[in-house]
C-alpha cells in the first residue's frame, strides 16, 4: 500500500542495516521494497527498535502489542521468530534481536534516523491504482445524520477537523496529467541519488478517475473482536459488529475520532452483513440467529429507536440501488435447487426475480458479496463455480432487470469476501487469489486488470466505500494457530480436561483447519506453510513437522486406522475425495461428484464416510469403499459433518430441525452406519457455530465445540441422555478442530487466536 508522510520531522523512519522501519505507516522496507510482515510482528519490532539496547521483558512486549487482551506467551515467541526470518537472521546470529534468557529480548543493531530533507517526504510502499471519481459530490449528498445524544460520536475535535478540511479538486484533463507524470519522473530521477523513492500518480489515455495510489491507513477499533463493518455514505460514521459476552453486539463511532456508542445489545446471533441506508440513519443488518432456520434482515436506527424486522430472507449483506429505492440480495432456495438474486423495495415489498444459480454453483453467501453499480444497470455478485476445471469463485455482473449476466473479473478467485463499486468504473474486491494466500483488497478495472491495495500477511474481509469514493472500511484479521494435546485421564473415556492438562505442540501464523491422529500415534494436520494447503505430519518427540502431500490443495483429510492410507479432499481443484498412501504419495481419485468433503474412516479402514454437497441445502452423508467402487447415500438431505462410531455401527451428523413454524434449531442425529436409519437426536446449544462433532473413544458420548464471548470449549453429550456438559475449561482462543487418538489415550485441539479490527483507508490525494 502507498502512503504520504506530510511531516517527516514528526515520525522519521528508523534505519538499520539494509532496512527502513516507518513507524507512521507501520511498514518495514528492505532496499526500498516492502517486507511482508504480520502486523503484530511489526508492532513487536517497533517496540524493540524504539527502546533499542534495552532489555524488554515478555510482559512489557505483550502489554505493548496486545493491550487489554489475554494472549498466550507463545504468541510472542512465534512473532519474534517471524521477525528474525524476515530480517534474514540465522539461528544464534544475534545481528538484530538477541534473546536474554529469563528476561526477554533486546534490539542490538545500530539505528539511525535521517534528518528532514525538505518540506515533505513521499514514500512508495507498492504501486496500486484504484479508480474513483474526483468530482465534488457535496451538492448531491444527503444531509448528514443528526448528532447522537452522546458526545462520543461528534467530539469538538472531529467537527473542527471536518470544518477545516478542503474539498477535493476537480479532475484534471489527460494532457495535464501526462505532464505531471513527466515532471514527477524527472523529479524521481533527481531524488533517487539521495535514496528517496517517489510515488508517481498517473493516469492513462482514458483516465477513469483518481486512484487510491496514496492513502492513510487508520485502525478504527482495537478490541480484536470485530466480525463485520460498514462506512456511512457520507464517510463520517462506521458501524461494526463485534463478539462480546452474550453473543455479538453492534456499535457505531465517528470515523475520525471519539468513543463508540452501542447500537444493539449483544445476542446469540452472527452478523453476516452490514449496510448503511442511503440517508445514513439506519443499518440493514443480516444476522443468523441460532434459534431460527433462516437468516434475518433487520433495519436498525443508528442513533436510537425501534428495530424493524423486514420480511426479507437473505444470506448476505444487501446493496442499495443508486437512487435508494430498491435493495438487491441473494438467498439459498431448496425448492429451486440453488440460490436466487432478488431485488425489492427497502421495506421488502415489490419483490422481483433477477437470476437463479443452480447448485453446486450458487451465489456466495455471508459478507458484502452483492454490489449495485453506480449507474443502476448492473448488480455484481460473487459466485461459486464447481465444474470440470475445478472449484473457484468469480464475480459476475447481472443486469438489474433480469436480462442475464457477464463476467466482471478475469481471475479464478479462491475466495471472494467482499465487493464494492469504485466510482467511475471498476470494482474493489476483498479476496484471495489462491488457496493458502491471505485475502487482500484488490482493485479490478473495467477492462479486468487487477492491482492489490493491500499486500501483507493479514486477511481482509468485506469492503465498504463511502460516496466520495475515497473512504474505504474493511476488517483486518491477524490469525495464529497452534496444536495442543492432553492425555486422557481415564483410558477410552472423555473426562473433564483442565487447561493445564494441555501441552502446546507447536504454533504457526495462519489457519490450521483440520487435525487428526495417525495409526502410529503421530499428529497430522493441514497447513498453508508451503504456500498451498497441504497435509503435514508432526513428530512430537522431535518437535519437527514434515510435509506429506504436494499439489493436494486439501480442504480436509482423514487417516486410516490401519495406517495404510490418508484421504484428502480438493486434490483436483474441486472438492472430491482422493486416496493416498500414508506418506502422501500415490494419489487415486475415489469420488467424482459435484462435491465430496469431510471424510471419516470406518474402524476397519475399508470404508470412507463423507458429506456430499455444499452448505445446508443439499448436503447428505454417503460412503465409498476405500479401494474404490460405487458410492452410496446413507441419509436424506440437510445433514452435515459426519463421524463414525468407534465400533463402526453408527453415524453422527448435524442437521437443522425446522419443523415448527419456520423456526428451527441445529441438532445432532445418530443413525445406523449400514442404512442411515435414524436412532437418536440431541439439541445443540445456541453457542455452537462450528458443528464439527466427534465420538468419544468409548462410543458413549458425542463431543462438539461451543463458543461464548469469543472463547471456545469442548462440550460432551452423553448418548444415555441428559444435558450436555463442558469438557474443557479454556478461557482464551477459538477451537477450530479437534480429534481423539484412536486408542483413546490423547486428545488434540487446534486453538486459534484471531485479532480482527475495522480499519479505514483514506485517499490522501
Amino acid at each position: 500500500m502507498q502512503a504520504v508522510t506530510k511531516d517527516p520531522a514528526a515520525q522519521k523512519p528508523y534505519l538499520f542495516g539494509e532496512f527502513q522501519l516507518d513507524p507512521r505507516r507501520r511498514l518495514l522496507l528492505r532496499g526500498g521494497r516492502p517486507v511482508a510482515l504480520n502486523p503484530k510482528a511489526l508492532e513487536v519490532l517497533l517496540a524493540l527498535v524504539e527502546r533499542r539496547a534495552e532489555v524488554l521483558t515478555k510482559d512489557e512486549l505483550l502489554g505493548a502489542v496486545w493491550p487489554d487482551q489475554i494472549v498466550e506467551e507463545n504468541n510472542l515467541t512465534v512473532h519474534v521468530s517471524a521477525l528474525r526470518k524476515a530480517l534474514g537472521e540465522k539461528c544464534g546470529d544475534g545481528r538484530f534481536i538477541v534473546t536474554v534468557p529469563g528476561r526477554g529480548y533486546s534490539f542490538v543493531a545500530d539505528v539511525s534516523r535521517p534528518a528532514a530533507a525538505g518540506a515533505f517526504s513521499v514514500e512508495r510502499h507498492t504501486v496500486t491504482h484504484i479508480t474513483v471519481e474526483e468530482e465534488d459530490d457535496d451538492a448531491h449528498a444527503p444531509p448528514p445524520p443528526p448528532r447522537a445524544a452522546t458526545t462520543a460520536l461528534t467530539p469538538a475535535s472531529a467537527e473542527s477537523a471536518e470544518a477545516t478540511s478542503t474539498r477535493t479538486k476537480a479532475a484534471t484533463r489527460t494532457k495535464a496529467a501526462r505532464a505531471r507524470v513527466a515532471c514527477a519522473a524527472v523529479a524521481a530521477a533527481l531524488l533517487s541519488a539521495a535514496g528517496i523513492t517517489v510515488a508517481v500518480r498517473y493516469s492513462g489515455a482514458r483516465r477513469e478517475a483518481a486512484r487510491f495510489e496514496r492513502f492513510e491507513v487508520r485502525r478504527l477499533t482495537s478490541n480484536g473482536q470485530v466480525v463485520a463493518a460498514a462506512v456511512s455514505p457520507d464517510g463520517r460514521f462506521v458501524v461494526y459488529a463485534q463478539t462480546e459476552d452474550g453473543g455479538q453486539g453492534l456499535w457505531v463511532k465517528h470515523a475520525t475520532a471519539g468513543e463508540p456508542a452501542r447500537v444493539a445489545e449483544p445476542k446469540p446471533a452472527d452478523y453476516w452483513g452490514l449496510t448503511f441506508s442511503p440517508d445514513g440513519l439506519h443499518v440493514y443488518a443480516t444476522t443468523f440467529e441460532r434459534s431460527r432456520a433462516d437468516p434475518v434482515l433487520s433495519k436498525i436506527p443508528v442513533h436510537g429507536g425501534a428495530t424493524e424486522r423486514l420480511p426479507v430472507v437473505t444470506n448476505a449483506a444487501v446493496s442499495f440501488s443508486p437512487d435508494g429505492r430498491r435493495i438487491a440480495y441473494v438467498v439459498s432456495s431448496s425448492s429451486s435447487g440453488g440460490s436466487i438474486l432478488w431485488t425489492s423495495g427497502p421495506d421488502g415489498s415489490d419483490k422481483k426475480f433477477v437470476a437463479l444459480r443452480k447448485d453446486p454453483n450458487p451465489f456466495a453467501f455471508q459478507g458484502a458479496t452483492v454490489a449495485w453499480s453506480p449507474d443502476g444497470e448492473t448488480i455484481a455478485c460473487a459466485v461459486l463455480n464447481n465444474g470440470d476445471d475445478g472449484l473457484h469463485m468469480s464475480v459476475v455482473g447481472y443486469d438489474a432487470r433480469g436480462r442475464g449476466g457477464r463476467p466482471l473479473t478475469k481471475r479464478r478467485w479462491h475466495v471472494v469476501r467482499g465487493l464494492a463499486w469504485a466510482r467511475g468504473g471498476g470494482l474493489l474486491v476483498a479476496g484471495s487469489a489462491r488457496q493458502g494466500a491471505p485475502s487482500q483488497v484488490w482493485f479490478v478495472s473495467p477492462a479486468g486488470d487487477e492491482r492489490t491495495l493491500t499486500n501483507d500477511l493479514n486477511s481482509y474481509g468485506g469492503v465498504s466505500l463511502a460516496r466520495d469514493g475515497r473512504t474505504l472500511v474493511t476488517v483486518q484479521t491477524d490469525t495464529t494457530s497452534g496444536i495442543w494435546t492432553a492425555p486422557a485421564t481415564t483410558q477410552g473415556k472423555a473426562t473433564e480436561y483442565k487447561a493445564g492438562d494441555f501441552r502446546q505442540e507447536f504454533t504457526e501464523v495462519g489457519e490450521i483447519p483440520a487435525v487428526g491422529w495417525t495409526a502410529d500415534g503421530s499428529l497430522a494436520y493441514l497447513s498453508s506453510a508451503s504456500g498451498a494447503q497441504e497435509l503435514w505430519a508432526l513428530d512430537g518427540a522431535r518437535g519437527r513437522a514434515r510435509q506429506l502431500t504436494s499439489e493436494a490443495r486439501a480442504s480436509d483429510f482423514a487417516a486410516a486406522p490401519d495406517g495404510r492410507y490418508v484421504i484428502v479432499s480438493n486434490r483436483s481443484g474441486r472438492p472430491n475425495l482422493w486416496r493416498a498412501d500414508a506418506d502422501g504419495s500415490g494419489m487415486t481419485r475415489l469420488t467424482d461428484g459435484d462435491g465430496e468433503v469431510r471424510p471419516r474412516f470406518a474402524r476397519d479402514g475399508r470404508e470412507v464416510f463423507f458429506q456430499k454437497g455444499f452448505g445446508d441445502v443439499r448436503s447428505s452423508v454417503w460412503s465409498v469403499p476405500v479401494e474404490g467402487g460405487e458410492a452410496r447415500p446413507l441419509t436424506r438431505p440437510h445433514q452435515t459433518f459426519p463421524d463414525v462410531s468407534p465400533d463402526g455401527t453408527r453415524l453422527v451428523y448435524s442437521y437443522m430441525d425446522a419443523s415448527r413454524d419456520g423456526a428451527g434449531a441445529w441438532r445432532l442425529g445418530v443413525a445406523s452406519a449400514s442404512d442411515g436409519a435414524p436412532a437418536q437426536s440431541f439439541a445443540l446449544p445456541p453457542s455452537v457455530t462450528n458443528r464439527l462433532t466427534r465420538w468419544t473413544p468409548d462410543g458413549r458420548a458425542l463431543v462438539f465445540i461451543g463458543t461464548a464471548g469469543g472463547v471456545s470449549n469442548l462440550w460432551l453429550q452423553p448418548l444415555a441422555g441428559g444435558p450436555a456438559r463442558r469438557l474443557t475449561d479454556f478461557t482464551t482462543h477459538h477451537i477450530s478442530a479437534f480429534d481423539f487418538a484412536p486408542d483413546g489415550r490423547a486428545l488434540a485441539v487446534v486453538r486459534t487466536q484471531r485479532t480482527s479490527d475495522a480499519v479505514l483507508l483514506k485517499n490522501a490525494d
